[in-house]
């Protein structure tokens, strides 16, 4: 609940690298596919992504209005989706050092709070989220 994230060495057992800026208590990370970067979530209802060797801060988005749930890159790392209890799914084109937010219809259907159906994730050409019950990342 310090409201950072560390990065640590998984050979040393050491911290690597502490991400900062937020606000509230980070509440989930995830990689992306390459390994450099890294995108954060808080109860500051902000997504960050970050560079994974230094630390730096690449950008900041905030749209949600309520707690931030998930966080996932797709499996090309061009994309993040973030799962929110204001009942939306946001789909960002990550691009370097930038987020960009893309509308997504999923959006809509995570609003009825239920899990995509295997057709509706091939109707809307997108692939589940890990973690998430409730969301599929466009690609």
């Amino acid at each position: 609940s310090d409201k950072t994230g560390i990065l640590w060495d998984a050979s040393t057992l050491r911290a690597r690298v502490t991400l900062k800026p937020h606000l509230g208590p980070v509440t989930r990370a995830a990689f992306s596919p390459d390994g450099k970067q890294a995108a954060t979530i808080s109860e500051d209802r902000t997504l960050r992504l970050w560079d994974v060797e230094t630390g730096a801060l690449l950008a900041t988005h905030a749209g949600h209005d309520k707690t931030i749930h998930t966080v996932a890159f797709s499996r090309d790392g061009r994309m993040a989706a973030t799962t929110s209890s204001d009942g939306t799914a946001r789909v960002w084109t990550v691009f370097p050092g930038t987020l960009r937010e893309r509308v997504a219809d999923v959006g809509k259907m995570v609003a009825k709070r239920r899990p995509l159906t295997k057709d509706e994730c091939e109707q809307h050409d997108v692939v589940g989220l890990p973690g998430a019950e409730t969301a599929c990342v466009a690609e």
